[in-house]
């Protein structure tokens, strides 16, 4: 998984450090991540002291995108933070139950199918599968 991190200002050792490694937990809940990307912008919008960051985390499929504002980058980066990573937990529990009850109920029906009898009306005995 690659991380990319842009900003117009200079980011120090320790502040790509703690970007990357609080990026790096996305992993966790889903495990086909191939890229993250974290940009940086100055002034955008509501005024010369905000920042936007942006985090665009590339998957299979369509990509996943959030956008935040904050009075300082780190402001920014963990509101957009907390933003993909609750879209990421979603992903990842959409793809997990996926069709889950319909395998529940086929599960159910396979389990109790020997269990029930039916009777035919025409012949006016039972019938077992």
């Amino acid at each position: 998984m690659n991380i990319i991190i842009e900003a117009p200002f200079e980011i120090t050792a320790a502040k790509d450090e703690y970007l990357k490694s609080t990026l790096a937990e996305l992993i966790n809940y889903l495990g086909s991540i191939t890229q993250i990307n974290l940009f940086f912008k100055i002034g955008e919008g509501t005024g010369e002291q905000s920042v936007l960051a942006e985090i665009r985390v590339r998957i299979p499929g369509k990509d996943i995108f959030v956008e935040n504002r904050g009075v300082n980058d780190i402001v920014a980066f963990e509101k957009a933070f907390e933003a993909v990573k609750r879209q990421v937990k979603k992903k990842n529990d959409k793809n997990n139950d996926h069709r889950s009850d319909v395998k529940e109920l086929n599960d159910l029906v396979n389990d109790n199918v020997s269990d029930f009898k039916i009777i035919s009306p025409l012949l006016d005995q039972p019938f077992s599968k």
